[in-house]
């Protein structure tokens, strides 16, 4: 317990001040902060896990809108292959084909004079 009430009463600046005069805790000090900074920022650090998880949630939402994106094409899929009214208008929008015995017109957009 007494251990722990000093640690608990040690400031910054004091603990700093005593490894000025301590050259063992001032290795000590040094060793930790350079531990420290191996953890946080090695290959497998945390700053590296934190920046993973961020590129693994962005790719499971990437997952998932491609899903989506499959499940409505294949919706579209089925209703071509099985409705006459949908492959006439893909076929008339797309494809510019006509009935036989209709006429079509096209309009030609206005030149704008400069």
């Amino acid at each position: 317990m007494k251990f722990l009430n000093k640690i608990k009463n040690i400031s910054f600046s004091s603990l700093i001040e005593s490894a000025k005069n301590n050259k063992k805790r001032s290795a000590i000090l040094i060793a930790f902060f350079f531990l420290l900074i191996v953890f946080l920022f090695n290959n497998k650090g945390i700053v590296k896990r934190l920046s993973l998880e961020a590129e693994k949630s962005e790719l499971l939402q990437k997952i998932e809108n491609a899903k989506s994106e499959r499940d409505i094409l294949k919706k579209e899929i089925k209703n071509l292959e099985s409705n006459p009214e949908t492959i006439e208008k893909v076929a008339r929008e797309e494809f510019g084909m006509i009935r036989p015995g209709e006429k079509v017109y096209r309009v030609k957009p206005k030149e704008k004079n400069k």
